[in-house]
């Protein structure tokens, strides 16, 4: 069993979870086990929450602070303790 720390900034006040999983996991099991308590905990509330997690094209992911798509994108293995970042896709000028 891993714990992985999880961060959703989905609005100004970034969300934080600790979320058990199995050795081996991925982070696509890491987020739709983030849904699943989402959903669970929130249901009204939590529908733009819900809205932003399942907009995956739109999501940038960081694992330890590096982007996931530069390594394994979404079947990139997860270690305990690990930190993972969901944030909106942004762009500045």
């Amino acid at each position: 069993m891993i714990r992985v720390k999880t961060k959703i900034f989905s609005q100004a006040i970034p969300d934080y979870f600790e979320v058990d999983l199995e050795e081996g996991s991925s982070v696509e099991i890491l987020l739709n086990r983030v849904r699943e308590g989402v959903a669970r905990e929130n249901r009204q509330a939590g529908s733009h929450k819900m809205a932003f997690l399942n907009h995956t094209h739109g999501l940038v992911v960081l694992l330890n602070g590096m982007s996931i798509y530069s390594l394994s994108g979404w079947t990139t293995r997860l270690r305990d303790g690990d930190e993972v970042s969901l944030l909106p896709m942004f762009a500045g000028g």
